[in-house]
């Protein structure tokens, strides 16, 4: 009877010691988690955009541990709340495996792609382990080869958000593909997402590759409705829309981009290049109306002086008679018009 009581002393020591480390680990990730605004919680915190990177980090943290379906379902977190989030011209932290970008760290990315290579000899149909592998290559700038592994990825299977994202943009930031090959990854993919506003401004910028301007307005159009808080479709938008001088709505996207998107570098070097295009095109308008005034005063006056030529021409012809002519032909000329 002792002993048994001992051993019930014994297991709720254990559960309450188990108890207070849980609160005390809870209470760090509130703290290191939650914004300065008092009123988020963890859990509202882990919505919201600003949490993107947290997400990407823990699938980073999945990867590592060779589990690539936790890490895929956290980098779709990732994306879905911030859908700025990856794409080129991101911050650094916005990225996925962002230590082994530009080049960073390549011995730990390579020892990264050797495990997982491994992983797939065994277990070549996993479309999450070809993804995540597909994401690595991506980050070490192997085109090909994350372009190929998105692909087979979608083989097994087809509906995976992850894979259908990162193969269309593979072919547009990587450029591993032709522009058409782009457009028919975009054109798969919106039709298995055809709510998701990403999806169609990638769509966009395959058209604008293509030259299909018209087409690629069309499909930002669809983001912006489906996002109106997207900033990147606003850019893409207004670099469309430079191309056909629509500089009121050119110039409106590219404030709106920035009131979403203050810090977007790219996004005020282009509204500075365009200001500046637009100026010298006011500059050589204005110096073309200088040209065609002066030329249409010439022509204007150009009749003026060829009549005055003639009249020359004509007085001169009339002295020259009155010396040529005998003077009693002159009397009978003056005879005959009297």
């Amino acid at each position: 009877m002792k002993q048994k009581n001992i051993a019930k002393q014994v297991l709720l020591s254990l559960v309450a010691l188990n108890a207070v480390c849980s609160a005390q680990a809870s209470e760090e990730f509130t703290e290191t988690m939650t914004l300065s605004d008092s009123r988020f919680t963890t859990a509202e915190y882990l919505k919201s955009p600003e949490s993107a990177p947290i997400h990407a980090s823990f699938g980073d943290d999945s990867v590592t541990r060779l589990n690539p379906k936790a890490a895929i379902r956290e980098y779709t977190q990732a994306i879905t709340l911030d859908r700025s989030f990856a794409r080129i011209n991101s911050k650094e932290e916005n990225y996925f495996l962002s230590y082994g970008l530009n080049g960073q760290n390549s011995e730990v990315m390579e020892n990264l792609l050797d495990r997982y290579n491994k992983f797939l000899q065994k277990a070549p149909t996993d479309p999450y382990a070809l993804a995540v592998r597909g994401e690595i290559k991506f980050v070490l700038n192997d085109a090909e080869g994350a372009e190929a592994d998105f692909k087979n990825s979608l083989r097994y299977d087809p509906h995976l958000y992850f894979s259908n994202l990162r193969l269309t943009e593979v072919g547009l930031f990587l450029q591993s593909s032709s522009s058409e090959n782009s457009i028919t990854y975009c054109k798969q993919a919106v039709a298995r997402f055809p709510k998701d506003a990403r999806m169609h401004c990638n769509l966009g910028l395959a058209f604008k590759a293509n030259g299909e301007i018209e087409k690629a307005v069309a499909e930002y159009d669809k983001a912006i409705a489906l996002a109106p808080r997207f900033s990147r479709t606003y850019l893409n938008r207004a670099v469309a829309e430079a191309e056909t001088n629509n500089r009121i709505a050119e110039f409106s996207d590219i404030s709106q981009c920035l009131s979403l998107e203050p810090d977007l570098s790219v996004a005020k070097e282009f509204r500075i290049s365009e200001q500046e295009r637009y100026q010298f095109s006011a500059g050589m308008r204005y110096k073309h109306y200088e040209r065609t005034s002066a030329a249409c005063h010439h022509n204007r006056s150009q009749p003026k002086q060829e009549r005055n030529w003639l009249i020359s021409i004509l007085i001169s012809a009339l002295v020259l008679m009155s010396l040529l002519v005998p003077r009693q032909m002159r009397k009978h000329l003056l005879f005959h018009q009297q």
